[in-house]
């Protein structure tokens, strides 16, 4: 049995310094996004995790994948996150096709200018 969001309609995740936090936990969220039909709005927020390049990737990636998905807020501060990550992030989310508001908020990464292109 895995996480299931299949129903959540509307997210809001605080994972402020949960510093278990990591790439491996942020791909299984990912992953059950994925399969979350009904999910239109979600807000994360990441601070002072493990969290770095590969979950960011995930999480774009499995967020993409939500049919219904029309707003995501992501907040990092004080993670791995560098460049390719926020670049894996974006384009995974090219996918979710009702996508209308993205709203990305990195602070204290290596994320740069590379990573928003």
């Amino acid at each position: 049995h895995g996480l299931s969001l299949r129903m959540c309609r509307e997210l809001n995740l605080d994972c402020s310094r949960v510093t278990k936090i990591g790439d491996d936990e942020v791909a299984t969220l990912a992953g059950a996004l994925a399969h979350a039909v009904s999910l239109y709005s979600i807000k994360i927020k990441l601070f002072h995790t493990k969290v770095g390049d590969e979950g960011a990737a995930a999480l774009g990636r499995g967020l993409g994948q939500a049919p219904n998905l029309k707003s995501v807020v992501l907040a990092m501060n004080n993670t791995r996150l560098g460049d390719e990550g926020a670049a894996g992030f974006g384009r995974g989310l090219t996918a979710a096709a009702h996508l209308q508001s993205v709203d990305l908020q990195f602070s204290a990464t290596s994320a740069g200018d590379q990573g928003a292109e």
